[in-house]
């Protein structure tokens, strides 16, 4: 998908009242999306974008999370957090950067997080939006890659919206610990208590047999094919 300059094509899809409200609102804005697996480092990809984005004084931003966009005050610029597009989405928006990671770790960090129950039915969905994602995205982000290695992420991103930046600044202007917030911040859309620790592998002690051996049967090739032992 390239930069769009134009209002919205009413036919390309039926959309819901919040879209609706948010896409009138923005008009020819650019809308950046970042979007990601849950639990797979999307709320800091978020940020590293927006302080990127904040460094140019000379255009108005607003950023915030999808269900809140409409309420966000008129902008040059939007920087949307989201987890999964649609093809509106898709087809609208200027840049799209999307993160994912081992789909049974992020399973295992949602549980820990949100107290939720892990189905084989929410790996496939998670799947689903990557595989829409992997077409439309302009920067695909691996977890375990972009967080060991985070000022080359912090490159890719600005190299992405084209916008050169003092790399070591992005990173120390990065919220810290959000685990000593309460709540969820509106500005950096951190949970308190949003890092759960889980490390790569976590799966294998944490998630039933029942449900590993699901996902590796039903997606062993896809897991082989982005770097992720199938079993």
């Amino acid at each position: 998908m390239g930069e769009n300059d134009g209002l919205l094509k009413p036919k390309l899809l039926r959309l819901n009242r919040r879209q609706l409200q948010f896409y009138a609102k923005a008009g020819r804005a650019k809308i950046i999306f970042s979007d990601g697996m849950p639990r797979s480092g999307s709320t800091l990809v978020f940020n590293i974008a927006r302080l990127i984005l904040q460094s140019d004084p000379d255009r108005k931003l607003s950023t915030g999370w999808v269900r809140d966009a409409r309420r966000l005050p008129p902008a040059d610029i939007y920087l949307i957090k989201t987890h999964g597009l649609n093809p509106v989405d898709a087809w609208r928006a200027s840049r799209i950067i999307y993160s994912y990671r081992d789909p049974r770790d992020a399973l295992v960090s949602h549980a820990r997080k949100f107290g939720t129950v892990p189905t084989i039915d929410t790996c496939r969905q998670w799947i689903r939006d990557f595989d829409f994602a992997k077409k439309h995205a302009h920067l695909m982000l691996r977890y375990e890659t972009a967080m060991s290695d985070l000022p080359r992420t912090i490159d890719r991103i600005a190299g992405l919206l084209k916008m050169p930046v003092d790399t070591r600044e992005i990173a120390e202007g990065l919220p810290g610990d959000p685990a000593k917030r309460r709540g969820q911040d509106k500005e950096t859309l951190f949970f308190e208590g949003h890092r759960t620790g889980t490390e790569a592998g976590d799966w294998r002690e944490v998630l039933a047999p029942a449900l590993q051996s699901q996902i590796s049967e039903e997606f062993g090739p896809w897991l082989e094919l982005h770097g992720y032992a199938a079993a």
